[in-house]
């Protein structure tokens, strides 16, 4: 692990594998990578956030967000209507 002089990680540009350790949370897993509980949640389509597994494997994106792949023809406008959000 890096460790940047004001004690933080260096951000992360790259989606990661994380498995998942006996007795670790959600929380836990948020706090660690810096990310939304939602975050996790959304990514992995988790259902039941207590119902983790031991060795289960998260994706962790890099930020706090969900993931959209673009298709041929979409806008910004476009996936920001389908997503319910402010495209700006």
């Amino acid at each position: 692990m890096i460790i940047v002089p004001n004690g933080k990680r260096p951000p992360r540009d790259k989606i990661i594998t994380h498995k998942v350790a006996s007795g670790e949370t959600l929380s836990d897993i948020a706090l660690r990578f810096d990310i939304s509980v939602d975050t996790i949640i959304w990514d992995n389509n988790i259902d039941n956030p207590d119902s983790l597994r031991d060795g289960q494997d998260l994706e962790i994106l890099p930020i706090t967000g969900f993931k959209h792949v673009v298709k041929a023809g979409e806008t910004i406008s476009s996936i920001a209507a389908l997503h319910q959000v402010d495209p700006f």
